[in-house]
Order: structure tokens, then sequence, then C-alpha cells
């Protein structure tokens, strides 16, 4: 499943500060949206790389480079430690290969991170939607 940008349930739609859009109520965003801060932490803490996200709900632009920050610490560019949080996201590979060779090397790290918030959103919506 891939979530549309002009969803409501898009992540730049669950983290913007504007009020809900059609479909869905401002609580059900703030609360999608601290789910997939929450996804995100567990995906990183299962491979060994600790991450922790503010309570709150920080805007997208913010998220995604508090992401590549993150993986820029961790030494995560390519490699073991990448193929093995790229396999616990669920991110294809193919994907992320081409995202790799078609961004500049220094928005690698940022369209990483914009791919694996997209990715744990849509986890968390198709669980919301199918529990």
């Amino acid at each position: 499943m891939s979530l549309p940008e002009n969803s409501p349930y898009s992540p730049p739609a669950l983290f913007s500060r504007k009020a809900a859009v059609s479909g869905a109520s401002l609580q059900e965003k703030n609360d999608l949206a601290k789910a997939v801060l929450r996804q995100l932490e567990k995906d990183f803490s299962l491979q060994g790389m600790p991450l922790i996200l503010p309570e709150s709900v920080p805007p997208y632009g913010k998220l995604l480079d508090l992401l590549a920050e993150h993986l820029h610490s961790e030494g995560i560019d390519r490699g073991d430690k990448l193929a093995r949080l790229l396999y616990q996201i669920d991110l294809d590979e193919r994907k992320v290969r081409k995202l790799l060779a078609d961004s500049a090397p220094e928005d690698t790290l940022r369209a990483l991170a914009r791919e694996m918030v997209h990715r744990c959103c849509e986890k968390v919506v198709m669980r919301a939607k199918f529990s």
C-alpha cells in the first residue's frame, strides 16, 4: 500500500501543524503521528540503534532532519547496518538503491529518512485500519 501525498494519512499531512483534513480528526491525526514516531523508535531499537524522538509531534521537515542526523551519527550510509535497518522497516531494497543513486550526496540521508517515515506511516495506518 502506498499513501497518496494528498491523503490525510500521508506523512506530510500527519505531521503538519494545520487543522485536520478531510477524513481525519485532529486528534486522530495526532495519535497516528505519535504512533509513527513510536514505530520508528521500535524499528531502530530492534536493530541496536536506539532512537529517541520527541513526545510531541514535530513538524515533518524537523522529523526528517532528526532522522537524518541520527542516521549520520550511527554511521549508516551503506552496508550491513543499513541493510538490517531497511529489512526491519520493510523498505524495498530496489527502491532504496534507486533513491541512493538519484540523490545528491548531501541529500541522501534526508531522502532515506523520508522513505523510512513513509513506510512506518503505511504500517501504522494499515494496523489502525485492520485492527
